[in-house]
């Protein structure tokens, strides 16, 4: 994420990024990266196990939800 913002950063012409400065940059990579981590799953057996669902099964699913946070989402 932080290359993709540096690299888009350096893209912008001087007066856009004089205009937001160095702060909002940075700003805005440290929140990327704490809404990632709040989002993010350390269980990849979720994936894994939908992979293999989706491989060996008879009839598999058209859509796979692999936390129990996107599972519960489908109902609110």
């Amino acid at each position: 994420m932080k290359n993709r913002v540096e690299e888009t950063w350096s893209k912008l012409d001087d007066k856009i990024r004089i205009d937001y400065g160095e702060a909002f940059k940075n700003y805005l990579i440290s929140i990327w990266n704490k809404r990632l981590q709040l989002a993010a799953s350390k269980r990849f057996d979720y994936v894994v196990d939908s992979y293999y669902h989706a491989i060996t099964a008879k009839y598999p699913r058209c859509r796979y939800r692999c936390a129990y946070k996107e599972k519960l989402a489908m109902f609110l």
